[in-house]
């Protein structure tokens, strides 16, 4: 499992994506993504 931290960047709140998660779901910046939770 990989964590990410979530940042304030002037009024937007930014998750990084690591480079090995963006390589393995061939995502490039500019992509969108659908996000969803899940409880475990």
């Amino acid at each position: 499992m990989t964590q990410v931290a979530i940042r304030q960047s002037g009024g937007a709140n930014i998750i990084s994506i690591p480079k090995v998660i963006l390589r393995t779901l061939a995502l490039e910046t500019g992509a969108s993504l659908d996000l969803s939770i899940e409880d475990t």
